[in-house]
């Protein structure tokens, strides 16, 4: 897929197939990071949920994360009950 010029490694029409809104939503404002969710696909959003998720594993490091699967893990664990 391609947005303003730039190869994204993903062929959907929606950023809640690449990541859970409401959960990253949640967890970037805890942290006061901004990542200017839009639904449709987006270099910015894309680009700042990469950065903010890569920020959450550096911030763990204490916890050994192994891959982004825990980070994601982590943001569900903080995650407001529904």
């Amino acid at each position: 897929m391609l947005i303003s010029g730039r190869r994204l490694p993903i062929s959907c029409s929606s950023l809640s197939h690449v990541c859970k809104p409401t959960i990253t939503q949640h967890a970037a404002a805890l942290c006061g990071f901004e990542i200017n969710y839009r639904p449709e696909v987006n270099w910015l959003t894309y680009d700042l949920v990469l950065k903010f998720s890569q920020y959450l594993k550096d911030e763990l490091v204490d916890l050994r994360p192994r891959d982004m699967i825990d980070v994601q893990s982590f943001m569900w664990c903080i995650a407001p009950e529904q």
